[in-house]
């Protein structure tokens, strides 16, 4: 038997993000999903925003917009920002996009890794434990599904 996290009665969980990877992850967790739904935001950075604020900034507001719609249900938003240092990197939508931002990061990442602290599903793109421990703080159970 399978345990699966529920909401409370009355209520379901709404994915604010397309990532594939997110909702595989709630998935394998046994989070109860009941949909996935993308926010339309404008996802420009301000003057000199640092990495974590600017995710900090978009994650609220997918869950706003998406909650604005979802009245009375529960909102899981994330953000995810690939920087450089204090610079964020562009969200690439073209190879050549794509290949500007992998020159900038050249010479500093996946052969070089010796170690990850924290959490490998937040990586990935979402910290599970803490999604875990949020979840059940809001009201939802364990339930066993046969």
């Amino acid at each position: 038997m399978r345990s699966y996290l529920t909401p409370p009665p009355q209520h379901h969980l709404i994915l604010a993000s397309q990532s594939p990877r997110r909702k595989q992850l709630l998935v394998d967790a046994g989070i109860s999903l009941h949909q996935i739904a993308a926010a339309d935001i404008d996802e420009t950075p301000d003057n000199a925003e640092l990495p974590v604020p600017y995710a900090l900034r978009m994650a609220q507001k997918k869950a706003e917009v998406i909650a604005a719609t979802s009245s009375g249900q529960f909102v899981l938003a994330a953000d995810t920002v690939v920087a450089c240092g204090r610079r964020i990197l562009p969200k690439a939508e073209t190879p050549e996009q794509a290949a500007a931002c992998l020159d900038i990061l050249s010479g500093r990442a996946g052969l070089y890794i010796r170690q990850i602290t924290g959490s490998y599903s937040n990586i990935v793109g979402l910290d599970m434990h803490h999604v875990a421990g949020l979840l059940l703080a809001a009201g939802f159970t364990y339930a066993k599904a046969g």
